[in-house]
This record gives structure tokens, sequence and C-alpha cells, in this order.
């Protein structure tokens, strides 16, 4: 009984030290945002009234900067704190024209499903036409297209569209948000002079941006824009027009988002959720040069440099991390080797660590593996790698003794990779500490006698030891590369 309840302690220790180890090690070995001092030097061809606007925007953004001018045309700018992602350089440079349209109802558009006819052939060899029963009409786009394809696309319609709809339509794409590749066709009603019902930029007062909700892959927003009473009459109208229907928001002649009308809006606020990542602007970046209103000429940058600094707390936060990870581990392992002594028996050391190493093994290649496919052609060192550690994992298994050379090898490779990447960039030092607290016991446990010797038989001399080793590491680092080149080439031919 007593040994039962030990085993169930055991075994509940090691699962609790497993979850920990799951939930701590993201937050230790990805880095996190990183902060830093990006210095600009500016041109401005209306330099007295540019500086203002530009000083506004970076004071919407909320962003600590210092600004002087050089010159007649010049200035120096340094934002201090800020991450490297950022869009500044939207923020400096470009201007936004906001503009809010109808869309043209999509049942117009059904006959796109007809490839009998011959233009809707050529269509359906280029573009994905929408289904809009599948869709129950809660999709205002028309279909979507490559990138490339966009301009034959808008071509084709316009021809043979203009001349069928007795509507004055501008067709008008909105980049897809996971994919700058794919872009979504909008059909937007335009009024007889050309322009769109409402313009944002000639009736706001202000913009405010709140709510962020940042996730790995995906960020969410919200914009309010608050216009002026005649700008929330126009509105009103708008949202009055097209209850149960989409509007469509405008940037720079490129649909930015939709917007669902549920009820009319007579506030005179334009409230929406929306992916900060949709499109080449960010809800910031939008809000910011909304409310600093348009230079009077052209901006431009003509040097930055972005210098990165460490925060000491965010460095202790991690060394903590890292000190919390490193207990696990060793109750992990703790838990494991108890186990095994308790199923196998105190007699072959060497066999419980070796079966432990090959549990530790297959568990890490798998994982790696796994989450390195689907981010394959943006980082394909990281598959790369994960095949090398599949490779060694199975030889290794197999108490094969090149497998124990390239194991061993593997994990050294890994610290010095990780060493000679921290020299370059001095903010994945506590990334570094983290690999090091998992490698240094790996490491330990494979140059142990119990499985150098008894597992796999080697009994040579430190010196060849260490000679085969550095032979490995060297066919390691190569391997990798050329490995990595085909794998890309294929990717790419097959792309």
């Amino acid at each position: 009984m007593k040994k039962t309840t030990q085993i169930i302690i055991t075994v509940l220790a090691a699962i609790a030290a497993a979850i920990g180890i799951l939930k701590i090690t993201p937050t230790v070995l990805v880095p996190g945002k990183e902060l830093g001092t990006l210095e600009l030097f500016l041109n401005m061809e209306d330099n007295q009234n540019d500086l203002k606007i530009v000083e506004r925007r970076l004071d919407y953004a909320g962003l600590k900067y210092s600004l002087k001018p050089i010159g007649l045309s010049g200035a120096h700018l340094t934002i201090e704190s800020i991450p490297r992602e950022q869009q500044v350089n939207r923020i400096l440079t470009d201007n936004i024209s906001m503009d809010v349209w109808e869309i043209a109802p999509y049942t117009q558009y059904v006959d796109l499903k007809d490839t009998t006819d011959d233009f809707n052939k050529t269509v359906h060899s280029i573009f994905t036409v929408y289904d809009y029963e599948e869709l129950s009409g809660t999709y205002s786009a028309i279909g979507c297209a490559s990138l490339e394809d966009t301009s034959l696309v808008g071509m084709a319609f316009r021809e043979v569209y203009d001349n069928i709809i007795p509507l004055n339509i501008k067709y008008v794409w909105k980049m897809d948000p996971f994919s700058e590749d794919l872009w979504e066709l909008y059909p937007l009603l335009v009024q007889r002079n050309g322009n769109p019902p409402l313009s944002i930029n000639e009736y706001l007062l202000k913009a405010e941006t709140e709510g962020y909700a940042d996730s790995d892959s995906y960020s969410f927003a919200e914009l309010k824009l608050i216009l002026s009473p005649q700008g929330g009459k126009i509105f009103s109208s708008l949202t009055q027009d097209n209850l149960a229907k989409y509007l469509a928001f405008t940037v720079n002649n490129e649909v930015w988002d939709t917007y669902f009308v549920e009820q009319a809006q007579d506030n005179g606020e334009i409230l929406f959720s929306c992916a900060n990542n949709s499109g080449k602007y960010d809800v910031q970046t939008i809000s910011a040069i909304l409310n600093g209103g348009k230079t009077g000429g052209e901006v431009s940058i003509i040097e930055q440099e972005y210098t990165p600094h460490p925060s000491s707390r965010a460095i202790w936060r991690d060394i903590r991390s890292i000190g919390v990870l490193c207990l696990l581990v060793m109750l992990l392992l703790y838990c494991l080797y108890s186990l095994a002594i308790t199923a196998i028996g105190k007699v072959d050391n060497g066999r419980v660590i070796f079966w432990i190493l090959c549990t530790l093994f297959v568990l890490i290649s798998t994982v790696m593996f796994a989450t390195s496919i689907p981010n394959a052609n943006l980082n394909m060192m990281q598959l790369v790698t994960a095949i090398m550690l599949v490779i060694a994992t199975i030889a290794f298994c197999f108490k094969s003794t090149a497998g124990w050379y390239l194991m061993t090898s593997y994990w050294i490779l890994l610290i010095l990779t990780a060493i000679s990447v921290t020299y370059l960039d001095r903010l994945l030092f506590t990334q570094l500490l983290g690999l090091i607290a998992i490698a240094v016991p790996v490491i330990a446990m494979l140059i142990s006698v119990k499985i150098r010797k008894e597992v796999f038989c080697i009994d040579k001399s430190p010196g060849k030891i260490a000679g085969i080793i550095a032979v490995v590491i060297l066919s390691l680092f190569i391997c990798t590369g050329v490995l990595g080149g085909i794998i890309a080439g294929i990717l790419n031919f097959n792309q």
C-alpha cells in the first residue's frame, strides 16, 4: 500500500512538473516585445507646417520623442522605448484619406457561378467566387484572388459588368489580414459626382483607439471615430438606408475594414472592432495620422537607426522563470528516474537513464517537428533543426554508437549556436540561459559513464571522443545548410 501511494504521488508530481514546463518554456524561449531607441533624419518640403503636424501625430500615438529642426527642410527625431515592429514610418510619412461607402448587392453577381459562360470560365481560373447562398448573405465581398491577378480581375469586371449593371460601381480590393498575397474584391456604390457618401477626413473631430487584445498570431482593437454634427447626420442617413448590411471603410483607395449596420447611428460616433493588423495600417497609426492632420508637402526619411535596449525588469523576470524551469526539469527527471527504478530495479541505473533520455528526446523532437511544419516557409532553419533532431533521436533510441555521437554533438552545437546568436543580439541572453538550463542536464547524462560505457559501449579516451564530436558537429553544421537549401528549393518549386 505504501509503495502504491508513493507511485501515485510520483506520477502526480511528474504530471505537475510537465505542465509547469509547458507553461513556462514559451515565456523563456520566445523573445518578448523588444524596446529600443529609434533615431531618424527627416526631410520636409513644408518644414514649418509639417513639423507641427508630425509633432501632433507623435503626441496622439503616445510616443516619447525629441524632434529638432535642422536647417530649412530637415529634422532630427529620436523616439524612446519603442518596439521595433511599430509602424512609426507610416505615422511620419503617410497621409490617409478615409471614406465610407455603400456596398453593391452581391445578388447582382450570382451569375458568376455559371461556369458554362466563357467570361466566367476566365474569371474562375484566376478568381475564387464566393458562394452567396452558403454565406447566407453575411459577406459583402464578391470573391478573392492572388495579388498578381488583381489587376486582371479588376479590368475584367469593369469591362463586362459596367455594361450590364445599371449602377455606378467602383471595384476596390482588401488585403487578407492573414496573407499579404490574398486580396478580396468589393463592389462599392459611387455617387453621381464620383465621391463617396461620407469622407471621414472632412467631418472628423477626433479618433480614439482602445481595447487591444493581442495574441500570438492576431490582434484586435477598437476604433472610435467622433464626427461633427453634419458628418453625424450623413452617417445616420447611411446607416438608416443600410440596416442589416455592410458599409466599407476605405483607406487610400483600399478597403480597410467593413462595418455591419445593426441599427441607425444617431450619436455622431462610429465604433467598430477590427483586426489591428488588417491591411497596411494598424489602428494606432490610422488614429495618429487622422488626428494629426495631412502634411502640406512630402515628408521622407533620409536615414534611420534602431538601437535595442533590454529592460532590466524583463531580464530579472526571465531569470526567475529560468530558475523555476530548472527546478521543474530536475523534478521531472527525478520522478521519471524514480518510476523507472521502481519498474526496472536499481541494478541497472544506466538502462533507467537511457529510457528517460529516449522519452525526453522523442517528446522534444515530436513537438519541434510538429510546430515547425506550419511555419516551414517562414522559418526554414527551424524545420531543418527538427529533422536533424528526429534523425538523431531514432539512431539514439536504437542504441547506435553513431546515435550517441549525433545526439551529444547536436546539443553541444545547439548551445554554441545560441551563444553566437546571443553575441549578435544581447536581448536573447535570457533565452540562452533557458536553453542552457535544459541542455546542460541532458549533456551531463549523455556523457555519464552509465550511458556512454554501459549502454553504448564507448570506451575511448576523452581526446578521441572530443575529436569525433568536433567532426560530427562540423558535419551537422554543413548538412543543416545543405538540407535547408534542398528543402527550400523543393518548397519554392511546389509553389
